[in-house]
């Protein structure tokens, strides 16, 4: 299996955070956890699945004249690993363009997940706006 690169968290809360919540993650538009590491530099990385086009955002900077069916395509695999986010309960925070990695022209996959929340059973609480 190929990797797509290692990404490099601040605190080990953070990555901790971050990688139970992928971890818990298993559908065909989410990008899939591959494993975590702890580097020589005591950086922890979370190993991701190839996803060789970059971001979805680099993708269309680089490719302007991208055919409008193709990105509706895009779009809709976007929504559907949003709808399985939402039925596992995980709210993302952050879906941004930056945040879309693309395996090849006809596949998108959302990442990022180090601004979601996990939901318990009944609600979400936003923090310090109460």
């Amino acid at each position: 299996m190929n990797f797509l690169s290692y990404l490099v968290l601040s605190s080990k809360e953070e990555f901790l955070k971050e990688a139970h919540i992928m971890f818990l993650l298993k559908h065909e538009h989410v990008i899939k956890l591959i494993g975590v590491t702890l580097d020589s530099n005591s950086k922890y990385n979370i190993v991701l699945e190839l996803a060789p086009l970059g971001t979805l955002k680099g993708f269309l900077k680089a490719h302007q004249n991208f055919p409008m069916n193709k990105i509706l395509i895009l779009m809709n695999q976007i929504a559907l690993g949003m709808m399985y986010l939402s039925s596992q309960k995980i709210v993302h925070r952050d879906l941004a363009a930056r945040n879309i990695l693309l395996v090849n022209e006809n596949l998108a996959k959302v990442s990022d997940f180090g601004m979601s929340k996990k939901m318990n059973e009944y609600y979400y609480v936003r923090s310090n706006h109460f």
